[in-house]
């Protein structure tokens, strides 16, 4: 008898809110939802994707038991999987995925520790499988033209990188696992999207200082100080504090300046 994965190309792990507005839509576009699993812990959340999303094969149960039942080909055909669970959960399900023979995107944090993120390459690459990591943010239209204004040397060189992010948590994930102790907070729900893009745009970041709320839990707000090169660069993050978002290069001829809450469009302003 065949395994009911045995065709079917792309493997979902996690049935919350990334994989019902990004993924699945996304696949449903292509015309691959008959292609799809999709695998959760909460029969509640996939039946509501089942009806949406018609075609697709939902399992209730773990991530270790869909990877057991798994057919052994999946490496001979190239099928994926799609790591969409909570951040604590990264390291084991990628692991697992890339020990099946799939090749792996696992939605960001890779982890919460950079000696996992090492390991899991090198066996990636052990396995000839290809792991990458959504990190969708620096191709937004604003950020791309900053980074581009940027390189262009209009407004002179980069002195100082000012990032706020201050916002209420306006996700809607479908569990509490993840505001889970193990999971993070928001320096690696957000802040990896800024660490990400300022690395790209300037170059290696030198930590220099940093301060939390977190007293023993998860982080709801901080501050970070880095450094790239001669370019000091301050992170101020918050969940309770109603600020606003922007990131803001501050050059020898004015500001380059991105509103979050405006993905197409850079503000240029000359000094004075």
């Amino acid at each position: 008898m065949t395994h009911p994965l045995t065709e079917r190309e792309y493997i979902l792990l996690g049935g919350g809110g990334v994989t019902a507005e990004y993924y699945l839509p996304a696949l449903a576009i292509r015309g691959m939802l008959a292609k799809t699993v999709v695998v959760d812990a909460s029969e509640e959340n996939l039946r509501p994707l089942e009806q949406t999303f018609q075609g697709i094969l939902p399992i209730c149960g773990n991530f270790q038991d869909a990877f057991v039942a798994c057919a052994p080909n999946a490496r001979e055909r190239g099928a994926k999987a799609v790591v969409a669970l909570p951040n604590h959960l990264h390291v084991d399900a990628v692991r697992a995925a890339l020990t099946k023979g799939f090749h792996v995107l696992c939605e960001k944090p890779l982890a919460l520790h950079a000696e996992d993120c090492t390991q899991l390459r090198v066996f990636a690459d052990a396995e000839a499988r290809l792991l990458k990591v959504a990190m969708s943010r620096r191709y937004l239209p604003s950020l791309m033209l900053a980074k581009q204004i940027v390189a262009s040397g209009e407004m002179g060189a980069v002195k100082r990188i000012a990032v706020k992010d201050c916002a209420p948590f306006g996700w809607r994930p479908k569990s509490f696992a993840f505001f889970a102790p193990g999971a993070g907070g928001i320096l690696a729900d957000m802040g990896v999207h800024y660490l990400d893009y300022l690395d790209w745009v300037a170059g290696p970041l030198e930590p220099v200082g940093y301060c939390d709320d977190s007293r023993g839990c998860n982080e709801s707000s901080l501050v970070y100080e880095l450094r790239a090169g001669r370019i000091d660069v301050r992170m101020h993050l918050s969940r309770l504090d109603p600020a606003g978002a922007e990131l803001r290069f501050i050059c020898e001829r004015g500001d380059i300046l991105v509103d979050k809450t405006n993905e197409q469009a850079v503000f240029v302003v000359p000094a004075g």
